[in-house]
């Protein structure tokens, strides 16, 4: 069984064998949707902020100020949380 399905089956699968490794499962998880956040944010944002979408409803240029600053700070943690293992492994 391929795709989407599929690669969620395997993950619950793993899950299910006695001996997985859960609490690294659960932090590789929740390390993908923190690497995905950002980018998913920038079109969130892009979206939210276009006239020709939302109209009059369109975000506010404070908004989208609060909102880029918001999304470049999560990005910038999400960097961080993602070379600090390996700048660890070094020394």
């Amino acid at each position: 069984m391929g795709g989407y399905v599929g690669a969620h089956l395997h993950w619950v699968g793993k899950g299910l064998i006695p001996g997985a490794p859960l609490l690294f499962i659960m932090r590789l998880s929740q390390v993908a949707q923190g690497v995905v956040l950002p980018i998913f944010l920038f079109f969130l944002i892009r979206l939210a902020s276009s006239e020709r979408v939302m109209g009059t409803r369109a975000n506010a240029r404070w908004l989208n100020a609060v909102s880029w600053t918001g999304a470049m700070i999560l990005g910038l943690m999400s960097l961080y949380r993602l070379i600090s293992p390996l700048a660890a492994r070094e020394h």
